[in-house]
């Protein structure tokens, strides 16, 4: 969380240093501590860059997306593998 909010700031720094009228404030990534806060960021920066600029965020919004589904089901697959392994090593010791 922390690493992300440092992340915000540069972003917000660098599209300031490129002369994006009022980029959306990196202090919105606070929110990743209550949860779900890179969401709030990622999506603010992408409406807040189209609305400004010619061209829009979008691009890192979708990698953002794509990268978090991908972890998620990373995730899950491990979770699922861990449970399994753990049952069938309960069953053959009870067995």
């Amino acid at each position: 969380m922390g690493a992300g909010i440092v992340f915000s700031w540069l972003d917000w720094r660098e599209l300031r240093r490129r002369g994006v009228p009022a980029p959306f404030h990196w202090a919105w990534s606070f929110f990743s501590l209550l949860g779900g806060g890179a969401a709030v960021y990622m999506i603010g920066r992408a409406v807040v860059l189209r609305r400004r600029t010619v061209s829009g965020g979008w691009p890192p919004l979708w990698v953002w997306i794509a990268v978090t589904v991908v972890g998620y089901a990373v995730t899950i697959a491990w979770s699922v593998a861990l449970v399994g392994q753990v049952f069938s090593r309960l069953a053959g010791e009870y067995a």
